[in-house]
């Protein structure tokens, strides 16, 4: 097994892309990681507990940081001498996203690729397990669009040849 380095814009990329699915949005206001991060900045910065679309994408940004760090302390492990390569984010300063509108088969091959590169030979991964969990609900969010796409796809095509 070797551990894939994902750089910073490639997770800026994947968190604008996750950021523009309202299905993967949804899932988000229900996971245990944005209730946790919604009671905590309730407690430090006196806020209420509105669920807004900025908190929402804030949790999608904080959810691919954590992969994006996860994944290089893997790295880093696992390639001691390469460490070089990795790098310290600075998420204050703005990155902006140089894609778009991608496939979801895209997206989905992305982020299970990033999955898979949070660990390291011998099973260490260093993402939270709530943060794992969800991002393992987007996974299965990311291939339930998928195959609702291809339903629908094929449906059109039945009506059309009827």
């Amino acid at each position: 097994m070797s551990v894939r380095l994902f750089t910073q814009q490639e997770i800026v990329n994947l968190a604008s892309e996750l950021k523009a699915r309202t299905y993967v949005k949804d899932l988000i206001i229900y996971s245990r990681a944005y209730q946790k991060d919604r009671l905590l900045t309730m407690q430090f910065k006196k806020e209420s507990f509105l669920r807004s679309p900025e908190q929402v994408e804030e949790t999608i940004d904080r959810l691919l940081w954590y992969c994006f760090q996860a994944n290089q302390l893997a790295f880093a492990l696992q390639y001691p001498d390469a460490k070089n390569e990795t790098q310290i984010a600075d998420w204050n300063e703005e990155i902006k996203p140089d894609i778009s509108h991608r496939k979801t088969i895209d997206i989905l091959s992305d982020i299970k690729n990033l999955r898979y590169n949070l660990y390291t030979n011998n099973g260490n991964c260093f993402l939270g397990q709530d943060w794992h969990d969800l991002l393992d609900r987007v996974i299965d969010a990311l291939k339930d669009e998928i195959v609702r796409l291809f339903e629908q796809l094929q449906q059109n095509r039945s009506v059309a040849f009827s």
